[in-house]
């Protein structure tokens, strides 16, 4: 597993980017990026966005479609 992390922005709009790399059992690796104001959230969402394409490329599912508008409510 690697882990990575950056700023976005600067001031009181700072977003965390972060980006993982990991391996799940004996698939090859993959990869997750998580963006949000609070790192600690950055790092979870990467984490959840690499475990969500392995089960995705896994089973050979199309990836969801994303609802914008519950996610800007979140702050995604």
């Amino acid at each position: 597993m690697d882990y990575n992390e950056h700023a976005i922005g600067s001031g009181a709009e700072t977003r965390a980017a972060a980006y993982v790399e990991m391996r799940i059992g004996d698939s090859p690796s993959g990869f997750g990026v998580g963006i949000h104001a609070d790192i600690v959230t950055s790092s979870f969402l990467a984490i959840l966005s690499a475990v969500n394409r392995h089960t995705i490329a896994s089973k050979k599912l199309k990836p969801p479609r994303l609802n914008t508008v519950f996610m800007s409510r979140l702050g995604w």
